[in-house]
């Protein structure tokens, strides 16, 4: 930015011829910066003729940086042919470095920005890196941000660009937000330039979730149900108030976290729902209760929040299925004739049923034989008519 006939340099020649020869005439034959210097033809001081620019802009919008000019310079003695015209030639390339002026500022490449953020991002997160370019070589480029509607949602530092997160999102308060980063020069903060950055929050999986068709927490069933018997149906995993939880995925377990050799779990692709199904024919007798972990979780997530776990607990109610047996399987009894009268003591028999309440009542009957009676209810055997041995 020097006006035109800057001293620029002076290139320097000696001949050792006398009189005529020598004189020396000095020019420019070729080199980039000949539109832009010209030398003096008798003492050799280079000056500019055109205002030099060392950022250059180019059509598409950048700076080419010309830092640099080339000149051939040649002279020669006897310029004027005072004797016999023979003169003699000698050339040097001049090499012109243009130093920087500040007089440029920063620059972003367009004029917007969008940004796709995820609503979990927490405080301290890197969400955007600013870069504007400015092409003096001697200025320092600072940042400041605009946050929209007076919500400090973001934070910048002046040095590096780098945008934080100051202020948890929320994509069900607001799904846009939008702020703008000011790049200005450190030396003349009037040379700026702006830079809107609009935020499209996007909504995750951030809300507790909730059972849709998990009315009790115990089920009563009947063994001997038989496998792939339903026990509970439309079951399924939701946010609260219908809020987005994304793809989910279900886990069965025992209450120790141990896969369950009884109840397994299928799921409905098309509306989501899961029922939990027997996969053994069920005995009272052998288990009469189970206790079953059930897990939703949304995919590839580990929050604890977004983790619904209940337990579910079967109670197998007993079916008349179990036989009496007798704790012995023969009896043997005594008893003298002289007392052998009806209603006499004899003896005891004992049978037991693994079924419960009702249906595990023992009734005790004599199949054969007349003179002996047996009480129903507690097996006791008497004399029913008199005995003669």
């Amino acid at each position: 930015d020097m006006p035109l006939g800057t001293f620029v340099g002076q290139v320097v020649v000696m001949d050792v011829d006398a009189d005529a020869f020598s004189d020396v005439e000095f020019s420019i034959i070729e080199g980039d910066g000949e539109p832009y210097f010209r030398i003096d033809p008798e003492n050799g001081e280079i000056s500019t003729k055109g205002v030099l620019k060392r950022e250059v802009l180019k059509e598409n919008g950048d700076y080419e940086i010309i830092d640099k000019y080339y000149l051939n310079v040649r002279v020669k003695d006897n310029p004027h042919g005072a004797h016999d015209n023979h003169s003699n030639y000698e050339s040097t390339v001049v090499s012109i470095q243009v130093k920087n002026v500040n007089n440029k500022g920063p620059m972003f490449a367009s004029d917007s920005e969008d940004l796709n953020l995820d609503e979990d991002l927490i405080f301290g997160d890197v969400v955007y890196e600013a870069t504007a370019y400015d092409p003096d070589s001697n200025s320092v480029t600072r940042y400041a941000i605009q946050n929209a509607m007076d919500v400090e949602n973001f934070i910048i530092d002046s040095e590096s660009g780098v945008v934080k997160l100051q202020q948890q999102l929320d994509h069900e308060t607001s799904n846009f937000t939008s702020f703008t980063i000011i790049a200005y020069d450190d030396e003349f903060t009037d040379r700026l330039d702006l830079l809107l950055v609009n935020v499209y929050i996007q909504d995750k999986p951030d809300h507790p979730l909730m059972w849709i068709g998990f009315t009790s927490s115990i089920i009563y069933i009947t063994e001997n149900t038989g496998a792939n018997y339903t026990i509970l149906e439309n079951l399924k995993a939701s946010g609260i108030d219908g809020s987005f939880i994304g793809e989910l995925r279900y886990s069965l377990t025992n209450e120790d976290g141990s896969v369950s050799g009884e109840f397994y779990f299928i799921e409905n692709v098309l509306d989501g729902t899961i029922s939990i199904q027997t996969k053994v024919n069920l005995d009272r007798e052998v288990r009469d209760e189970y206790i079953l972990n059930i897990t939703a979780k949304p995919f590839n997530d580990n929050g604890e929040i977004r983790t619904l776990s209940s337990l579910l607990t079967i109670k197998v109610e007993d079916e008349n299925d179990e036989e009496p047996t007798f704790t012995k399987q023969r009896y043997d009894f005594s008893i003298s004739e002289d007392v052998a009268m009806q209603g006499a003591y004899v003896g005891t028999v004992e049978a037991n049923d693994n079924d419960l309440d009702e249906n595990g009542t023992v009734v005790y009957y004599i199949l054969q034989g007349s003179k002996f009676s047996i009480d129903p209810s507690n097996g006791v055997i008497t004399v029913e008519q008199a005995l003669d041995h």
